[in-house]
């Protein structure tokens, strides 16, 4: 289907057409000594034609044509880059394996597929470059590229070079892939001698001078009437031993439990278990397990303060009790002006403490969580928000999170389901920022967002305090629940704000913030906050780092400021305990600060040696594909053939300015020059 367009309104190719016809009358509409009647009737054509090309071509008329394209089907290939599959095989050889099928099959396949060959471990890139040394392996995040990135009609089909380990993500078997599956796969699929330890639970957090237990999960394969020698040891010294004699079978699984002497320190301390190596096996990777625990002074005291009972109150405290290092107790009514136990955190919901209550908060530096409700006193908050209007009935809002919240971190997932949270009751409808406070999350009423604060942070008196504007938390739990299946995201928001609240400056000029323990290949973040003489904070000063590993200095960096405080990710720390000393200048003063953290190795990529085979097999046989082994390539080359080949045709439109079609250049040439030689034969100019 053919159309021309003009980038010009049709009346200004009128009003040229109009100049045209004066422009050839002037010329050769009059008698001339030159030339005869027929002679100015032609060469007036001769102007005409060309003039008209012009006009045409000034118009900017673009040919729009729908033209039809063929496409080659496309066939992704996924490229297992995780550890594991350098158990049996070393990269060298894996690399040398993946270019040769790579090469094989553009030659065999190249005119009629494109391939997309990506790598996946954790998630899917494009395949760059071959390392094979992926921490996690999720198969599943492939096969979701596989249906999201190509439509249906093209995609026809996937293969998968890879051991079948899979660590993290669904299990492939339980996926919908509605193309076939071509699984090539690696590693070892003959059962070998292998000890391993699976899993390992135990306490993130103990208490000086406590014992505490450990149990562990381990597996023996291909190992039956041996003797096994299990070892824990503590910061390298041995603080216990187990010994144990293997059944008969040659596949067992254990269940051991160790109870550890209690450690008379505080900080991060090392631990791993080990087992021995067992009869002939020769991977030995994945029979130690290393592991941290916090050890701590003391738990902090949390304190939630209530007019009456309320399920906010019981969702605040079944939070808190999930949490290592606090203790929470409720105070209702008239206990409260008995109750006189040292705390660390108060939580008021919906209550008028009296104004003696108040100070006495105040004088002892406690930071609060006010969760305003219709009997709230606001007071001491005034000036870390702005209140007015305060009272009366309530309206029911939903939270919009702010993505520019700096005092702590916020999970991305409330800034992106904040929005199908239940309501919150706000009875204090005017309530706006302060010159010491930020906000968590605005008011949205009726699908608007509003100035006014439902969550926000701020200082009084260098104190920190959290405002949640409004009551109905208990339904964002349960909501968190339904979604997650987990209560996850709603305790880390209550943990973040109990931290917040915690850290009230005392003495300390520069403070930094940061988990006590990172994953391995994980970034590790820390925050720094620096306060001037006032205690208000500011970025106008320089921060620096020095990180330590075995006590030697191992990496110096400089903190980024944003917002009111300083930032840092550092990536590629192998796995161990850190100590660090920051340090600031902020004009002729200088402050120090010393902390530890923990990079835990992450062994999930060596719980198993043996090719996951027969998970290959379901997921081949569910997609309407088949299973090879990495020799059998020629095999898997040829089973390609049952793909459907033929190619898509897709139809677009193509827009071609005519100032590009060269024989109007060359007509409007001939027009031109013919008139020329005429008028030049005839004797005129």
């Amino acid at each position: 289907m053919l159309a021309i367009l003009f980038q010009f309104h049709w009346i200004w190719f009128f009003i040229g057409l109009t100049i045209i016809f004066a422009l050839v009358w002037t010329v050769y509409g009059r008698s001339s000594g030159f030339f005869s009647s027929r002679q100015r009737l032609f060469l007036g054509t001769l102007r005409f034609l060309a003039l008209l090309i012009l006009l045409i071509l000034l118009m900017k008329p673009q040919l729009r044509r729908i033209v039809q394209e063929p496409e080659k089907p496309i066939v992704i290939v996924g490229v297992d880059q995780s550890r594991s599959m350098t158990i049996n095989m070393d990269s060298t050889e894996l690399h040398q394996s993946v270019n040769d099928f790579s090469q094989s099959l553009k030659s065999r396949w190249g005119k009629v597929f494109d391939f997309d060959f990506v790598g996946f471990h954790s998630d899917v890139f494009p395949l760059e470059s071959m390392d094979f040394n992926g921490k996690e392996t999720n198969i599943s995040r492939v096969l979701d590229y596989g249906m999201s990135r190509y439509p249906e009609s093209r995609m026809r089909g996937l293969v998968l070079l890879t051991d079948g380990i899979y660590t993290t993500g669904v299990a492939p078997g339980n996926m919908t892939f509605t193309r076939p599956i071509f699984p090539l796969v690696y590693g070892d699929t003959v059962q070998r001698a292998d000890a391993s330890i699976e899993r390992v639970v135990h306490n993130r957090f103990v208490y000086r001078g406590n014992a505490f237990e450990v149990e562990a999960d381990l597996s023996f394969e291909g190992l039956s009437g041996e003797n096994v020698v299990i070892n824990m040891h503590r910061e390298g010294v041995l603080v216990d031993r187990q010994t144990f004699t293997l059944g008969p079978i040659p596949t067992q699984l254990k269940n051991l439990k160790l109870r550890l002497p209690p450690v008379d320190k505080s900080g991060l301390v090392a631990y791993e278990l080990e087992i021995e190596p067992v009869g002939n096996e020769r991977f030995l990777e994945n029979n130690r397990y290393p592991f941290y625990v916090e050890v701590l002074q003391s738990k902090k005291r949390v304190v939630i303060f209530g007019s009456a009972p309320h399920p906010d109150i019981g969702a605040l405290r079944s939070a808190i009790m999930g949490m290592d290092h606090y203790e929470v107790e409720v105070v209702f009514g008239s206990d409260i002006s008995s109750f006189d136990k040292d705390f660390d955190v108060a939580i008021l919901h919906d209550i008028n403490l009296p104004a003696a209550r108040m100070q006495q908060l105040e004088d002892a530096r406690i930071g609060t969580l006010q969760i305003i409700g219709a009997k709230s006193s606001v007071k001491n908050l005034q000036g870390t928000f702005n209140f007015s209007g305060l009272g009366g009935s309530f309206e029911r809002a939903r939270p919009g999170f702010n993505t520019n919240f700096t005092y702590f971190n916020i999970d991305s997932w409330w800034r992106e389901n904040g929005k199908n949270l239940p309501p919150l009751l706000m009875f204090h409808p005017r309530v706006l920022k302060g010159s010491q406070s930020e906000v968590i999350a605005h008011a949205s009423i009726e699908g608007i967002q509003t100035e006014r604060i439902l969550l926000g942070a701020g200082y009084r008196n260098n104190i920190p305090h959290v405002l949640v504007n409004g009551t109905g938390l208990w339904q964002w739990r349960m909501s968190v629940f339904r979604e997650r299946e987990s209560h996850d995201i709603f305790d880390d928001m209550v943990s973040q704000m109990l931290r917040f609240i915690g850290s009230v400056p005392k003495q300390e000029r520069l403070q930094l913030y940061h988990a006590k323990r990172f994953s391995e290949g994980r970034a590790v973040r820390i925050d720094a906050r620096l306060y001037d003489a006032s205690f208000a904070p500011t970025t106008t000063g320089a921060v620096k780092i020095r990180i330590f590993s075995n006590e030697q200095e191992r990496f110096q960096y400089d903190f980024t400021p944003r917002g009111i405080q300083y930032y840092l990710e550092v990536k590629g720390l192998e796995p161990g305990v850190y100590t660090y000393i920051a340090e600031s200048k902020l004009g002729a003063e200088k402050h120090q600060v010393e902390g530890t953290f923990v990079v835990e190795d992450f062994q999930a990529e060596f719980v198993s040696t043996r090719a996951n085979m027969s998970g290959m097999i379901t997921v081949a046989n569910q997609s309407g594909g088949e299973v090879f082994y990495h020799t059998e390539v020629d095999q898997l080359l040829e089973a390609l053939s049952t793909i459907e080949t033929r190619p898509i045709l897709r139809e677009r439109i193509k827009l071609t300015p005519l100032i590009d079609l060269w024989i109007l250049f060359v007509i409007l040439l001939t027009l031109l020059s013919a008139e020329w030689f005429i008028r030049r034969r005839a004797g005129s100019y």
